[in-house]
């Protein structure tokens, strides 16, 4: 039922974050904005869905793709899964960080106004 981009389950990520919940220990999410993928309103809303129930939740990372790691693929002899797929526009990013804060997210996205560093650069999730 939640199969991620790498086509794994993702059980064992929604049992963690019930374990955190549990144990009341707050925790940010990651969300990679994959132009064609993960970036229609539906996956936006069930995200979202899913973050309002998560009482530990302290924010969201919007990190939007980009082509860093294409070249080890390469390196591998390994054909690229996202060959074509193109870093999202500013605006998109922009539309992505507005309705999650509208939802009443914390959000930090590297590059947006108001969030200019990321959650792993300033400890933030630690």
């Amino acid at each position: 039922r939640y199969a991620s981009m790498t086509g794994l389950k993702q059980l064992g990520a929604l049992r963690f974050a019930a374990e955190l919940a549990d144990r009341g220990i707050p925790f940010w999410a990651r969300y990679v904005l994959i132009p064609g993928h993960t970036d229609s309103d539906k996956d936006i809303g069930l995200f979202i869905d899913w973050a309002a129930k998560q009482p530990t939740l302290a924010g969201v990372e919007l990190l939007p793709y980009h082509l860093y790691g294409k070249n080890k693929w390469e390196a591998l002899g390994l054909k690229y899964p996202l060959e074509g797929v193109q870093t999202p526009p500013p605006e998109e990013t922009r539309r992505v960080v507005a309705r999650l804060r509208g939802a009443g997210l914390r959000v930090l996205c590297e590059g947006m106004e108001g969030a200019s560093l990321s959650a792993a650069h300033t400890g933030a999730h630690s």
